[in-house]
């Protein structure tokens, strides 16, 4: 987790597609994460993912080989807003936590 960390592209050609950079922006993403599970400690057995590139399959089939760990595309809309107000409503004692909101709020 270092803040100042850069990355680039090299090895690229005029035989370069735009899927292969896709991918490399993927794996990329995927090896981020795998980086950032690890200092919070370990990797889930299953990964949710939202948002636009939630919906890429091969998106998801990267972040599975990456994390070893099975993955789920989440169906719901404004995941963030969702998230807010989960914590907003554990703030006002409406749950004593995360995990019980969760429990309540949290469809397939």
């Amino acid at each position: 987790m270092n803040a100042d960390a850069r990355a680039q592209l090299t090895g690229l050609s005029t035989t370069t597609t735009l899927a292969d950079l896709f991918r490399a922006i993927y794996e990329g993403l995927g090896y981020a994460a795998r980086d950032c599970y690890g200092v919070m400690g370990s990797i889930p057995d299953e990964i949710r993912v939202t948002g636009g590139a939630a919906r890429s399959a091969m998106l998801l089939q990267i972040f599975a080989d990456v994390l070893g760990a099975s993955t789920r595309r989440v169906m719901r809309e404004e995941t963030g807003a969702a998230g807010a107000a989960m914590i907003a409503a554990i703030s006002l004692g409406r749950y004593p936590s995360l995990a019980a909101c969760a429990q309540s709020w949290v469809t397939e």
